[in-house]
């Protein structure tokens, strides 16, 4: 769902998904019911530091399909997809 309370169209969901923070390859993830999208995750990390690193974790579940349990899986997928994090000494 988008801020307003509806879904992303397909062009919406087509532009999110060619964001160059992306990497499509390991970090996106879809739920498809046949042709039907049902659920959609993707990590989106800024690369550089300046003037500090972020990282997003959007994604969702179509109304019709949600109490499945399908954004759980997508969020262990998640977990499995990620590197763990690295303590930095200083």
């Amino acid at each position: 769902m988008d801020n307003d309370g509806r879904p992303p169209s397909e062009a919406e969901l087509a532009q999110r998904f060619t964001d160059s923070h992306v990497d499509m390859a390991r970090g996106s993830m879809a739920a498809w019911d046949g042709d039907r999208m049902a659920g959609h995750h993707r990590m989106k990390a800024r690369t550089s530091a300046e003037p500090f690193h972020d990282f997003w974790q959007p994604g969702g579940v179509d109304p019709e399909y949600r109490g499945l349990g399908i954004g759980t899986r997508l969020l262990d997928w998640a977990e499995q997809a990620w590197p763990s994090p690295r303590s930095v000494e200083t």
